[in-house]
């Protein structure tokens, strides 16, 4: 099947245990050197310590963290099926230009599962539907590649003209995604 398989970027985790490695040896400079500050070498170590860990976890995890083929869209994060084309309007603009969050605009019949993650749905009468919010800071993609996408996708259920797995093909064709880094 063809499919289109997003992975977490690794420069993000190289660049975040880079850093917590240079404040896990001023740690140990700390509590070495004699100095009255132990307590912060200490909170160093306590911190920085178990953060080496988990952004190795990141680092080495390489599972596809989106995927979208031609029966729709899923991700990892959310923990829950594939979402289905057809419950999917199209994408909004994001309000929130702190977090890289990709924002869907879903039917209203669809569903959210009712775990953690539906905080992250809300109804939103004014489109005639509700946005579900996909996490993307943590991966490498052109943010306006993947709505244009995803546009596409979601013109192809509405019309009916078209292919899905045409539009899969070109968009890797093309090269304008990166999978890897």
């Amino acid at each position: 099947m063809n499919e289109i398989n997003l992975y977490k970027s690794t420069g993000k985790a190289g660049k975040a245990i880079l850093f917590s490695f240079l404040f896990l040896i001023a740690g140990v400079w700390l509590l070495n050197s004699g100095s009255s500050l132990k307590w912060v070498g200490w909170g160093n170590l306590i911190v920085f310590g178990p953060s080496i860990l988990i952004n190795l976890f990141h680092l080495f995890d390489r599972r596809a963290q989106i995927v979208i083929n031609e029966q729709g869209i899923f991700v990892r994060a959310m923990k829950q099926e594939t979402l289905p084309w057809k419950y999917i309007k199209g994408t909004l603009p994001n309000p929130d230009y702190k977090n890289r969050a990709l924002l869907l605009l879903t039917d209203t019949s669809y569903t959210p599962p009712l775990d953690k993650w539906y905080n992250n749905i809300k109804v939103t009468e004014s489109w005639g539907g509700q946005t579900l919010s996909i996490p993307i800071e943590k991966i490498k993609v052109d943010e306006d590649n993947l709505k244009e996408l995803i546009a596409s996708m979601v013109e192809v259920n509405q019309t009916g003209k078209g292919n899905r797995q045409g539009i899969i093909s070109q968009y890797n064709n093309t090269g304008r995604k990166k999978t890897h880094t």
